[in-house]
């Protein structure tokens, strides 16, 4: 009791562990993985109760109390959080026992077994397990769900599990509350995801340099970035207004190169060879003309005008329709003429010589009155034409 209350006085970090339901294997193994980090002494609870009563040291009759059960107690140099995290990943596999809750669902999965042919076949099938025999060995033929999580261990199910080697359950030392410096740390606190904890911590550092960079708060993390936003917006300003100076002329040139490139991609352009000159286009001007034509197709209303003017039209067609018959009977006669061609008279002319004279001619010529007094008169003299005519 001496030596473990002198151990409780000088350690710099005293933790109180739970212990129960650790097999002794488990335990040498867990040991033997924290080697060289920290002591483990497994005591009874009497004796550590009245160590603790000896100490004078702020914080551990706090600790005291944590003493129920199957305790040990560790002693270290590390601080509670490095260790409760060295205790969660010293955790080893135990086949599980009556009366134990399953902590996940268990799947047999298919497969051969270490067993041969016998009675085993029928506890395997009782449990659940799909076996059938398969030459000089039982195989599970299917994957096959035993238990589901939260439920309790049976003393059949756990004894198969047992002899397929299936350790379900999972044991190490539970790290009730740790002192350090005269601070209890319980498990609640003690049981952090550090890796969480160290990602939620750069990311408030993160908003921290921002909302200094945005608010003008200058210190050490957020002047070179004030900087660097103040260097960037005067360069910015300096492109836009055009202004030339060492930081911005890359910039001119390299707008200018890809204009330049941009346009003798437009125009075909190859180094060493003139552009060929371009000849006036002479479909232009007729384009203009159609152009200025175009609207006078779009005059229908004015065609129909004349239509209206129709009746004095029609009067001069009746007027010519009534001098038909008038005029129709000297060229009826011209017109029989050629058809009733007779022999020919030969008749002296004034002139010495001889003319053809049809016999009809002739008729008319011997004839006393004129004939063509039998010809009735037209009003618009077109009859005299006719008559001088003939």
């Amino acid at each position: 009791m001496e030596e473990l209350a002198k151990k409780l006085s000088e350690s710099p970090m005293v933790a109180v562990a739970g212990v129960k339901a650790l097999p002794s294997k488990q335990m040498q193994e867990i040991r033997k993985k924290l080697h060289g980090y920290v002591e483990i002494k497994v005591v009874k609870n009497r004796l550590a109760k009245l160590a603790f009563e000896k100490v004078d040291r702020k914080g551990m009759k706090e600790l005291g109390a944590q003493i129920t059960g199957s305790t040990a107690l560790v002693f270290s140099k590390e601080n509670p959080f490095k260790l409760a995290k060295m205790f969660a990943e010293s955790r080893v596999n135990a086949p599980a026992k009556e009366g134990q809750e399953a902590p996940e669902d268990i799947v047999v999965p298919a497969g051969d077994t270490p067993f041969k042919p016998g009675p085993i076949i029928g506890d395997l099938q009782e449990v659940g397990i799909k076996a059938k025999i398969q030459g000089p060995i039982i195989a599970v033929m299917q994957d096959s769900p035993v238990i589901k999580k939260g439920e309790i261990f049976s003393k059949k199910l756990a004894s198969v599990l047992a002899q397929l080697e299936i350790n379900p359950m999972e044991i190490g030392i539970d790290l009730r509350a740790a002192f350090e410096d005269g601070m209890v740390y319980g498990s609640d606190v003690l049981s952090i995801d550090t890796s969480k904890v160290l990602a939620d911590m750069l990311v408030a550092h993160q908003n921290a340099i921002n909302l200094s960079v945005e608010a003008g708060i200058y210190n050490s993390q957020s002047v070179p970035l004030m900087i660097s936003k103040a260097a960037r917006g005067a360069r910015n300003l300096a492109i836009e207004a055009e202004i030339y100076n060492a930081e911005t002329v890359d910039v001119f040139l390299s707008k200018g190169d890809r204009e330049a490139k941009g346009l003798a991609a437009s125009i075909s352009y190859e180094p060493g060879v003139k552009a060929p000159k371009e000849e006036p286009r002479a479909e232009e001007k007729p384009t203009e003309e159609k152009k200025e034509e175009a609207p006078a197709e779009e005059k229908p209303a004015e065609k129909e005008a004349p239509a209206e003017e129709k009746p004095d039209e029609k009067a001069a067609e009746e007027i010519a329709e009534e001098d038909k018959p008038e005029r129709g009977a000297a060229e009826e006669i011209a017109e029989a003429a050629p058809e009733k061609q007779e022999e020919k008279t030969d008749v002296p002319a004034e002139d010495g010589g001889t003319q053809d004279i049809t016999p009809e001619t002739e008729k008319v010529l011997s004839e006393e009155a004129d004939p063509l007094d039998q010809v009735p008169e037209v009003g618009d003299g077109k009859s005299e034409e006719s008559t001088s005519k003939t």
